[in-house]
């Protein structure tokens, strides 16, 4: 779905689940986005398919744009591509784009803001599913209008919910696991977490 990206106009998107909003502040746009795209990628991936857009303010969804000339373009792009090859286990250059939409002058005459671009960061949820962690070994989720470190807990369960989830999708090899002794493991495990919990 193309949008028009029209500078200090609101853009027709809401901000939701699938769909995030950054305003650039910095002078140093490359920074500001490569710091934070893998912790993005990373959320959406282990969540829901969706895009976060640089150069919307969230507050008003009203389009700011983010300076890149080509050198700054072709910088963000290697930096972005190394951030992504991080990120455990490896992601499938088709679960991801980074394309920069060009933002129109609001004048109504369709003529471009040199160098002004909304950048955007989209991710597609694989099929096999899976649980991410940017290099830094953190994982992310996302939740509506931000993304969430996974820490204690809520790590274990999505650890215990993609062990299930595998599970599911098994099949006996071999004599050697079947899946009813990975069930029994996955309920040991959630019973141990249990307990720790009460104590």
């Amino acid at each position: 779905m193309s949008h028009l990206f029209a500078l200090g106009r609101p853009v027709d998107l809401e901000e939701s689940l699938t769909c995030e909003f950054k305003e650039v502040k910095d002078k140093s746009p490359v920074t500001e986005i490569a710091d934070k795209v893998d912790e993005y990628l990373v959320a959406y991936l282990n969540e829901v398919s969706g895009s976060v857009y640089w150069g919307i303010r969230d507050s008003d969804r009203t389009v700011t744009g983010v300076r890149l000339d080509h050198k700054r373009r072709d910088q963000l792009r290697l930096v972005v591509g190394q951030k992504i090859a991080a990120v455990a286990p490896a992601v499938s250059s088709s679960c991801y784009q980074l394309p920069f939409h060009k933002v129109f002058h609001a004048d109504g005459k369709n003529s471009t803001v040199e160098d002004t671009f909304v950048v955007e960061l989209s991710v597609r949820v694989p099929s096999g599913g899976g649980l991410y962690f940017t290099e830094g070994g953190a994982a992310y989720r996302k939740t509506l209008g931000e993304r969430k470190k996974l820490t204690g807990t809520e790590l274990h369960n999505a650890l215990l919910g993609q062990l299930e989830a595998k599970i599911k999708n098994s099949k006996a090899t071999d004599g050697v696991t079947d899946s009813s002794s990975l069930s029994h493991c996955c309920r040991l495990l959630s019973g141990a977490r249990e307990s720790s919990l009460r104590s």
